[in-house]
């Protein structure tokens, strides 16, 4: 690997569209990145970056920016002024909330803000109406802005592990989504939101304290395949529910039944590599 010097001479002197610093445990970044106004694409994960870089803002045509694994204490308002940026992961930080200005990122259209401390969403995240995939698991979040539906793009959402007791009502305007990870919060029950997703075919339930699933919910659920209600109070399978291709329920025998299609094995390697592959496209 060069040495940081040399990394940033090269880049100013090429006009380089991307720029890897990752894993250089950087404190701040560099000031010569202010000047690669062709960039288009940084890395900065795995560092010990703890100031919001301001020299973000005269990156005018940024398109994506990776800040994963950093001791950041907010996500930086430097990148608010970036009208092209499509794509943001800045997981496994220190944030306790998301500023106001997120709404102004309107082209975005993946953000990846999981493991961090965030206790809750702004109501601006609302105005990202471009947005495809969110990911907010591992935080603290108790609930989600009341606006929610107006993320009219949202295809894929990852709301895992966190503390969530309840879903707006316009969740049932996501009308484009298909995947959708509500394990390991606090839902007793099953929002009735959940069942005008027409689209959805993956839906994660599991560690919850769920006791029933309505049969109606399952009827009306027409594209949905994947259904994981493991570790749940449900415990078994209403006939309804037969045309799904899994269903994962604590206590079923087909469950642990070698080559079953009810495989627990299977399911969670699906799910697993959704994950992966989302969090890299």
């Amino acid at each position: 690997m060069d040495t940081l010097d040399v990394t940033l001479a090269k880049a100013l002197e090429s006009n380089t569209s991307v720029l890897n610093l990752s894993n250089r445990e950087l404190i701040a970044v560099p000031s010569q990145v202010a000047h690669m106004v062709t960039l288009t694409h940084l890395y900065l994960n795995n560092n010990k970056l703890m100031i919001p870089p301001d020299e973000l803002s005269a990156l005018q045509n940024l398109l994506e920016i990776t800040l994963d694994h950093n001791s950041l204490p907010l996500l930086p308002s430097s990148l608010f002024s970036l009208h092209k940026l499509r794509y943001i992961s800045a997981s496994s930080n220190s944030f306790t909330c998301i500023p106001d200005g997120i709404g102004q990122l309107t082209a975005l259209t993946q953000l990846w803000l999981n493991q961090c401390m965030l206790s809750h969403l702004p109501d601006s995240i609302c105005q990202l109406h471009n947005l495809e995939k969110l990911s907010v698991r591992c935080n603290k979040l108790t609930e989600l802005p009341s606006q929610f539906g107006n993320l009219s793009s949202l295809q894929w959402l990852n709301i895992s592990d966190n503390k969530l007791h309840c879903l707006p009502s316009s969740m049932s305007h996501l009308n484009k989504l298909t995947y959708l990870n509500l394990s390991t919060n606090s839902l007793e029950s099953l929002p009735t939101c959940i069942s005008e997703l027409g689209q959805l075919t993956i839906l994660s339930l599991r560690y919850n304290p769920i006791r029933s699933v309505p049969d109606e919910f399952i009827i009306e659920m027409t594209n949905l395949t994947k259904f994981d209600v493991r570790d749940t109070s449900i415990t078994s399978r209403p006939a309804h529910w037969k045309g799904l291709e899994y269903i994962q329920l604590s206590c079923d025998e087909e469950n642990t039944r070698p080559g079953s299609v009810y495989s627990s094995t299977v399911y969670e390697d699906d799910l697993t590599q959704l994950d992966e592959v989302s969090s890299t496209t």
